[in-house]
């Protein structure tokens, strides 16, 4: 089972172990620990659980204890992703400033942390034939136009309705009509 939390910037702590609570499909009752134990043991009861805690580049300090115990009481029960940008550099800079919390959880992560480059084409094929886009024309405008995720979902999916709207083939050409602004220089 994948629990999903997208971060924001105006997110408190608060409002973090609420996603959570709700991710796991708990009510919000009671105070921000008794919450956090509750998420905790619902998902320790889960088969196979992945926890994937998106942008988190926006959450602040205070939730650093929160993730400490999730890694901590969901060690070897649940996987736990944490996406966002430069997040090593991140908590290697408050490790150092010797905020609490932040050691622990970077000697977690020390050495798994992945920094994702750009897609490559070994990407845009496993993408395209999870889409069914087999035009090797559509492949190549992609890889030439798209750099990352976000924008390759947003592209794929718009390419595909209106390809089904229209029935028309997704090729370079349709591409190139479609999202002008996306043609790489």
């Amino acid at each position: 089972e994948t629990i999903y939390v997208k971060c924001k910037g105006n997110m408190r702590h608060r409002d973090f172990i609420d996603k959570l609570a709700q991710q796991v499909g708990l009510e919000q009752r009671g105070n921000a620990f008794q919450i956090e134990e509750a998420v905790i043991n619902k998902i320790r009861s889960m088969k196979a659980p992945l926890v994937l805690i998106d942008e988190a580049e926006y959450l602040p300090p205070s939730t650093i204890k929160t993730l400490k115990s999730l890694c901590e009481d969901l060690e070897e029960r649940a996987g736990i992703v944490i996406a966002g940008i430069d997040l090593d550099d991140k908590f290697i800079k408050l490790t150092m400033r010797h905020k609490e919390g932040f050691e622990q959880v970077h000697r977690r992560f020390e050495g798994t942390w992945e920094v994702l480059s750009e897609m490559s084409e070994y990407d845009v094929r496993i993408i395209c034939d999870g889409c069914g886009i087999q035009t090797p024309s559509a492949r190549e405008w992609l890889l030439e136009n798209i750099r990352n995720y976000g924008a390759m979902r947003t592209v794929i999916e718009s390419a595909l309705r209106e390809a089904n709207e229209t029935g028309k083939n997704i090729t370079a050409q349709f591409l190139n009509q479609l999202f002008p602004n996306y043609k790489r220089k």
